[in-house]
């Protein structure tokens, strides 16, 4: 018994041999596949939005680095000797090219900050450099004239997120280099 060939439609044929009804992907199909890179696309970029900001705050904390310490560079030059009578002096970094950077200059362990909040139970807003010295030492403290002022300098930068936005440092100047030369009563 001779076998009978099968015969195809020329619908058939021309699909290759799949059923032109079933050929392609379903709606629901390309509806999960579209949601699924839309949500993947969403969190690549919120990822990119946080990074582009952690490295304008890094930016921003480097430079106001640089801008403190080109600061402390000018108060121990006496490039404020006239601004400094009263251990302060504010100011801006507009000439440098930083408008939204400012700067505080403080002479002294007594000096604090405009801005500084800090709790009861502290000893102030540097608590990690005071000394914790008895009453007794205080009667030699105050023959031993002090060799340096502490120099710190304060510089705020625009605000990015919830970091913080203000760096400060802390340099020990001979008091001649920032009030100049002239009568030790007045450099006291």
């Amino acid at each position: 018994m001779r076998a009978m060939p099968i015969r195809y439609s020329s619908a058939l044929r021309k699909s290759g041999g799949r059923n032109p009804a079933s050929s392609g992907f379903t709606l629901a199909e390309v509806a999960v596949t579209i949601l699924v890179i839309g949500i993947g696309l969403v969190m690549v970029m919120q990822s990119l939005h946080g990074t582009k900001l952690t490295a304008a705050h890094t930016r921003n904390q480097r430079l106001a680095n640089d801008l403190a310490r080109l600061t402390l560079g000018k108060v121990a030059a006496g490039y404020f000797w006239d601004e400094l009578e009263d251990d302060r002096h504010e100011g801006d970094f507009y000439e440098e090219g930083y408008p939204e950077f400012y700067f505080e200059v403080l002479c002294g362990e007594e000096e604090e900050f405009f801005d500084d909040r800090y709790e009861d139970d502290q000893e102030g807003p540097f608590p990690w450099s005071r000394n914790d010295y008895s009453d007794d030492d205080d009667e030699e403290d105050e023959e031993v004239e002090q060799a340096y002022v502490l120099v710190r300098v304060r510089v705020t930068f625009p605000q990015i997120r919830e970091y913080e936005n203000k760096i400060t440092l802390e340099w020990n100047v001979p008091p001649a280099q920032i009030y100049g030369e002239g009568d030790e009563d007045e450099l006291q």
